[in-house]
């Protein structure tokens, strides 16, 4: 099965069991953020967050107040 793949394939992975360590957790939740859904949804809370920035003086400069990002993805 592996001989067959060529970089850039998709492919297909189940999780079957919930990771303990905190590391294989990010690690999933990188992979989940590479779904097309999830990307869509990314992208429309950066634009809407783009969009909400607080612009302020301070010092004669502008300074922005910007809100986290969203954490669309859940390990579960």
């Amino acid at each position: 099965m592996l001989d067959n793949l060529k970089p850039g394939d998709a492919i297909r992975c189940t999780v079957s069991q919930e990771p303990r360590a905190a590391a294989k957790t990010k690690t999933i939740a990188r992979l989940m953020r590479r779904d097309a859904d999830i990307t869509a949804g990314l992208k429309r809370a950066q634009e809407l967050r783009r969009k909400r920035m607080k612009v302020y003086i301070r010092g004669g400069r502008d300074w922005y107040s910007r809100e986290k990002a969203a954490k669309i993805t859940i390990v579960r």
